[in-house]
């Protein structure tokens, strides 16, 4: 086969070869930009994903989930004082928070913001987890639960709602089917008190990652309210019905706690 770039003046040889050099450069600089473009790409998709994803938990915890943490550790708190006392103005504070809690839950769940997004996978099954427990530790009927949320207005403070029991018959058996359950169930009363302590935790936990930015210390949970200490409290109980246990077993996720 004849080589024509020999018969090539010097000066015409170099022209080729710069004509090739720059196309290799070109088809090499053309890779680039498409590898650039796509990740741009990739980028910008992620970015609007995180945006997405935080506008929902902002939303979600400012809300509903805020609202559940500080009715869930004041019932908590209640519960205790109630351990110390046996006063029976005590117990009527515990079935108050624990109303505001049920109430707040409720509207969560009917305003289609009871998915749990927060900022990690192992927050959001905690969550999920130890809020139907909470939910469900009281001898109520769903009807039951929903007729607190429809029957207390969010607004009424302790003294107005002594007042709404006291003149509301429904109300009423209410609150006696919450004082019969704590007073004759004492190590359930001390599990829903650990369990709604804990889910507070968890929510603090969740929310603090969100706004770390914002602080200049970090963030510190309570001694034995890690979510490290919580997950291996729900891991070593009794299968829930759900996943979780399974899940938290198997080590199929990363805890990271500032």
């Amino acid at each position: 086969m004849v080589d024509l770039f020999q018969f090539l003046t010097p000066i015409a040889q170099g022209a080729v070869l710069a004509a090739i050099i720059a196309g290799l450069f070109k088809l090499l600089s053309d890779k680039i930009s498409d590898r650039k473009a796509e990740q741009r790409i990739k980028l910008e998709y992620r970015l609007q994903s995180i945006q997405t994803m935080r506008t929902r938990v902002d939303r979600n915890i400012d809300s509903f989930y805020l609202p559940m943490m500080d009715n869930a550790f004041s019932c908590a708190t209640h519960i205790q004082y109630w351990f110390n006392s046996s006063n029976e103005d005590e117990l009527l504070y515990v079935f108050y928070w624990y109303q505001k809690y049920v109430r707040s839950r409720v509207q969560a769940e009917i305003s289609g913001s009871l998915n749990w997004f927060l900022k990690t996978r192992i927050g959001e099954l905690l969550s999920r987890e130890l809020d139907a427990r909470v939910y469900n530790a009281v001898p109520y009927t769903l009807t039951q639960l929903h007729q607190i949320h429809a029957s207390f207005e969010p607004e009424l403070n302790i003294y107005q709602f002594s007042n709404k029991i006291h003149d509301d018959q429904h109300a009423k058996k209410l609150l006696l089917i919450f004082t019969n359950w704590a007073k004759s169930n004492k190590e359930a009363l001390e599990k829903l008190r650990r369990e709604a302590e804990y889910l507070a935790a968890v929510i603090l936990s969740e929310w603090n990652s969100l706004t770390n930015s914002w602080y200049q210390d970090k963030y510190a949970a309570l001694p034995g309210h890690s979510l490290q200490d919580i997950r291996k409290y729900l891991s070593s109980g009794p299968k829930s019905g759900s996943s979780l246990n399974d899940y938290l077993k198997a080590g199929n996720y990363q805890i990271i706690e500032d």
